[in-house]
């Protein structure tokens, strides 16, 4: 059996697999967060098969609810998750322990690699560290949100700041912040669309991608920027970013209009790997538990909204453009 050890900022994780190339994968994605020496009691231990699910693991009978392409079948604290691709994943809440069966190696690669990110960032929560979807970066100890959705570019801004920047990056997609409103690193794999263009990244550093509902995609390694992440760094600036047809333009935002943004990107999480299928308890106890979760949540963007510099970031059609204009204003105030 070939092993992973991971640490998230204190959450000890074991990824387990017989496929030396899927583990190698999820390596790669996770480089940033891997423990060299092991970990001695994993928080969270998941097991990937690469095969079809057993029959014996098959869940029979009526499933307890049904989300878009998956169906879940509850017994206490274990859940098992047969997706309509044929795939099945089993978990247990009480011992936080799962195992997944596909016999797709593409396929169970994004089921392992969300899995981690949902059960982790649960635990995380639980730690006062809360996920954005948010491009994070940073300029000396001073740090920086800039809020947009999926396939709004962060990607692509990111790999010019590391490019033709002196900026640091917390993550390009999910940074972590702080109940003490401190932004923290979570960099993971960057994706691109599959006929994006990639200067400056080297070949072996890139890797092809095949996702279930959207789409082919190209990774680039954690590796390609690792000696450009900042550990952690003050929230300084809220950025609300929006696309433009002209040059970037930065200009003020209120507290109110950065607090409706981070309800969409923070306390809703949307675009984050939450996963529904492990966050969804249909019971009132799994209904009150989201309704704690999003007010602390709220809680946290509340008090971010009003001690961040709150602004909008128009961004135009030019990435150098932006980075420049994104880098001007951290050195100016940093």
């Amino acid at each position: 059996m070939e092993s992973l050890n991971l640490d998230f900022h204190g959450i000890p994780v074991l990824l387990e697999s017989r496929s030396a190339e899927l583990i190698d994968a999820l390596r790669r994605d996770f480089e940033y967060f891997i423990v060299p020496g092991g970990v001695q009691e994993p928080l969270l231990l998941l097991t990937l098969d690469l095969e079809s699910m057993p029959a014996e693991e098959r869940p029979e009978g009526p499933p307890d609810f049904v989300l878009r392409d998956w169906r879940a079948f509850d017994a206490g604290p274990l859940r098992r998750v047969l997706y309509d691709d044929g795939a099945l994943a089993v978990y247990d809440f009480q011992e936080r322990r799962g195992r997944i069966w596909c016999s797709d190696q593409g396929r169970l690669h994004e089921l392992g690699y969300l899995a981690v990110l949902s059960r982790a960032g649960e635990l995380l929560e639980g730690r006062g560290l809360r996920r954005v979807h948010a491009l994070g970066f940073a300029a000396g100890n001073r740090g920086g949100l800039l809020l947009l959705p999926s396939g709004g570019g962060k990607s692509v801004l990111a790999l010019e700041l590391v490019r033709s920047t002196g900026l640091n990056l917390l993550s390009d997609d999910s940074p972590l912040l702080s109940d003490s409103l401190r932004l923290k690193a979570f960099p993971l794999r960057w994706g691109f669309l599959a006929g994006q263009e990639l200067p400056g990244v080297p070949e072996g550093m890139v890797r092809p991608f095949q996702r279930k509902a959207y789409g082919p995609k190209k990774l680039v390694d954690v590796g390609f920027f690792r000696g450009r992440i900042a550990a952690e760094a003050d929230a300084a600036w809220l950025l609300i970013g929006r696309r433009y047809a002209g040059p970037p333009l930065i200009s003020p935002a209120s507290r109110l209009r950065a607090f409706i943004s981070l309800l969409w990107w923070m306390v809703v999480g949307v675009g984050l790997a939450q996963m529904s299928e492990y966050m969804v308890v249909p019971t009132w106890q799994g209904l009150g538990s989201l309704l704690r979760l999003a007010w602390r949540r709220a809680g946290t963007a509340w008090r971010l909204a009003g001690t961040a510099r709150c602004l909008v970031f128009r961004l135009g059609p030019d990435p150098s453009a932006n980075a420049r204009a994104l880098e001007d204003l951290a050195r100016r105030e940093a």
